[in-house]
This record gives C-alpha cells, sequence and structure tokens, in this order.
C-alpha cells in the first residue's frame, strides 16, 4: 500500500504542530508495511519572507541530507530529503507570498503535485489547507480516482462542500463532535502520533515554569496575568516563554502592563523540541479552546506535569492527568480581558504545589507516565494502518 501527503504548506514548517504531526504519521506507516512520500509547497504559518533559511534550518536541525535544484519553469527550486525513511520535496517558489503563491507559482505546484500522485500512484492521498489550490489539489486526485483523506487539526474550516467525497481524520473526539455539529462531518478521531525516540532527553535539568506558544489562543492574556503575579510573589522560580506559533514582543509588551516582566526567559522557535523540555519543570496550558494538545501529550511522554484549562480537547489529551482548572466563560480567544490577580489565584496555587510538594509532584509524575501508554507508537502505527485501508477500499 502506498500513501502521498501533499499539500502547499510546508511539511517542515518547525512553527506548525500540524506539519510535525504529519511527519510522525508518515513515520510510523512504513513499519506497518505503508509505503510513504511526501510532496509540498513552502508555506509556512509564521512569515514566509525567509522561507528558504527556515526549510534549509529544519533540516539541518535534524541533521538531514537535502538535495536542490533549480526548476526554471517556476523559477524557484525544488528541495528533495529523507526523513525516517520517507522520502520527501519541497516545491521554493522563487517570489513566495505569506499568503498564499501566485497564480503561476500555484499553477505550477499543481503540476508538480500531479506529476509525482502520476509516477508514484498512491493508494491514498493525505492532505490539509483548504485554500483554492488544495481544492485543485484534491480534484486533482478525485480526477485520478486516488481516495483523499482530509485530516483536520484546528477549528478554522467553514465550508462542508471541501469535504465532499473525502474521509476525515482528527486528532480528538472532541474534534469529530464539532465538526459533526458545525459541518455534519463524520470524522475518525485518531491522535497524534509522537516519535519517542525524539524526545529522548540526555539530560533533563527540570527549573522552568514553561509556556509555550504566547497567543490569545493559547491563553495569553491569563498566562500574562498568572506569570506576571507569580514572579512577583515567587522570583525564585524561573519562567521560560517559548514563542512557538505566538508573538514574543506581543506578550512581553502585554506583562510589562501588568507588572515587572524583566524575570520572564525567553526561547526562539525551535525545530528540536527538547531544547525547552529538557529544563522545563511544569508546563503551563491556558489554552482557550484546544483541538487536542500536541505539547500536552509530548509532555505526558516526558511525565512533565501539566496545569491546563479544562477545555476544548485538553482534558481528552491528558487522559486524566495534569490538574485541569477553569476559566470563565468570558474569557475566550477572541477576548481581549486580562484577568484580575484573585481570578488566577487557584491556577498559582497549582503551580505552587507542584513546585513546593515534592510527594505531589512525583505523583503526577507517574500519572503522567500512565496517561502517556495510549500514545505509545506501536498502538498508533496499528489504528492509522486500519483506518488508511478503509479509505482506500472507499
Amino acid at each position: 500500500m502506498k500513501l502521498l501527503f501533499a499539500s502547499h504548506h510546508s511539511i517542515l514548517d518547525p512553527s506548525n504542530g500540524a506539519a510535525r504531526s504529519i511527519r510522525d504519521i508518515l513515520a510510523i506507516l512504513p513499519g506497518v508495511g505503508i509505503s510513504c512520500r511526501a510532496f509540498t509547497g513552502a508555506y509556512l504559518d509564521t512569515s514566509n519572507d525567509k522561507f528558504v533559511d527556515v526549510i534549509r534550518g529544519c533540516l539541518e536541525a535534524r541533521q538531514i541530507p537535502y538535495e536542490e535544484a533549480p526548476d526554471p519553469p517556476s523559477g524557484g527550486a525544488l528541495l528533495d530529503f529523507e526523513e525516517r525513511g520517507v522520502p520527501g520535496r519541497v516545491f521554493l517558489p522563487s517570489a513566495p507570498s505569506k499568503l498564499l503563491p501566485d497564480k503561476l507559482q500555484g499553477e505550477r505546484f499543481l503540476r508538480l503535485a500531479c506529476e509525482t500522485m502520476d509516477t508514484f500512484r498512491p493508494d491514498v492521498l493525505l492532505t490539509y489547507g483548504g485554500s483554492g489550490i488544495g481544492r485543485a489539489l484534491i480534484g486533482a486526485a478525485k480526477a485520478r480516482r486516488v481516495p483523499v483523506v482530509f485530516r483536520i487539526a484546528n477549528f478554522a474550516y467553514r465550508h462542508r462542500d471541501l469535504f465532499d467525497g473525502l474521509r476525515v481524520v482528527v486528532p480528538s473526539e472532541y474534534m469529530a463532535a464539532h465538526y459533526a455539529r458545525t459541518l455534519s462531518i463524520e470524522a475518525t478521531a485518531i491522535p497524534c502520533p509522537i516519535d519517542w525516540s525524539r524526545l529522548e532527553l540526555a539530560a533533563w535539568e527540570p527549573r522552568y515554569l514553561t509556556f509555550i506558544s504566547p497567543c490569545p489562543a493559547k491563553g495569553g492574556f491569563w498566562a500574562a496575568r498568572i506569570l506576571v503575579e507569580l514572579s512577583r510573589a515567587r522570583p525564585d522560580i524561573p519562567i521560560l516563554i517559548v514563542e512557538g506559533r505566538g508573538d514574543l514582543r506581543w506578550f512581553y509588551r502585554l506583562a510589562s502592563r501588568l507588572g515587572d516582566a524583566s524575570r520572564l526567559g525567553a526561547m526562539r522557535t525551535t525545530e528540536d523540541a527538547r531544547a525547552f523540555y529538557g529544563i522545563t519543570r511544569v508546563l503551563l496550558m491556558p489554552s482557550m479552546h484546544e483541538p487536542f494538545g500536541r505539547v500536552a501529550q509530548e509532555a505526558l511522554i516526558l511525565k512533565i506535569p501539566i496545569v491546563a484549562c479544562r477545555r476544548g480537547g485538553l482534558p481528552e489529551a491528558l487522559r486524566g492527568a495534569g490538574t485541569v482548572l477553569d476559566i470563565p466563560p468570558e474569557y475566550h480567544e477572541r477576548s481581549t480581558t486580562v484577568p484580575s490577580a484573585e481570578e488566577v489565584q487557584p491556577w498559582i496555587e497549582a503551580i505552587l504545589r507542584l513546585w513546593d510538594d515534592p510527594e505531589a509532584y512525583a505523583m503526577e509524575r507517574e500519572r503522567c507516565a500512565q496517561a502517556a501508554v495510549a500514545y505509545h507508537p506501536d498502538t498508533l502505527a496499528a489504528r492509522y494502518r486500519a483506518f488508511f485501508e478503509g479509505a482506500a477500499r472507499q
């Protein structure tokens, strides 16, 4: 059986959890008898101005050799690599847009994607992205009678017709219920696969309270109040803000309006998550509407205690582990109101309990380990194989 992943979204985007999840899905499938290949564009969730440097940097950070050759019809280039036994190719346009390629580059991407389908002859096409280019790609697969699986990893899709004739896979039952309710889509829920070997820490020095992706959707306003109040009350607790898909400058401006932000450390987006997990003692996740929580999965695997919001797919991802707390309904991903110090006090108390009570901390680490068993690659690989086999039969 053969599976092709194709999308104008770059599979090498370091700021996109969906891209990392796709790479991990492709990596576990050869072990269960599915040959995989990837062909993508260069679109990134963050600014595309230096997209070539970002993409090359991702490969270099993971020590993956690559070859780059010019693509004369577009004036761009083609970058070929192989990661964990899966060949991949990225189309690098000559003049990228932050949003989408121009008409010429879009047409060239589609032609190259079609050539890949014609030569590789996949039994299933896996994709995501609902732009015009994404729709054209799906149309090209249908014309070749290739079954299409669409992976949804966010709540952004609004049009039911995009999914006509497609099989849909989502990372959580919460997301499946959301799209059944909003678009009448029947979706299969399978958690994100995680490559446990890529999380192995040479050394763990747990000294930071860490918050990842400082933006409103991830609870940026809520986190800012928690961290400023905590840094004032407990300056002995080091705090780390990891950029991810967030904006460090925005978060520091916000925190500075609330108090002293000088104690808040920062780390830029990094391809190797071990850079921040290896120094994290407690993970803060006040996400307002999390589809599932890949970061939560990774923390569970590493037995890092989590203080999280009781919303979206996070409780499902935690599987009984973590300290799960409520945020009042008036605070959501579109609100710009900062909570009061009194409102975040239960969160601060939960953090301090883990920080100051060795017994409570050890018990929570054990709960993390028990919850992580469900995310073992062997278990998830069998579930994905059964799903893709069903899609191919359809």
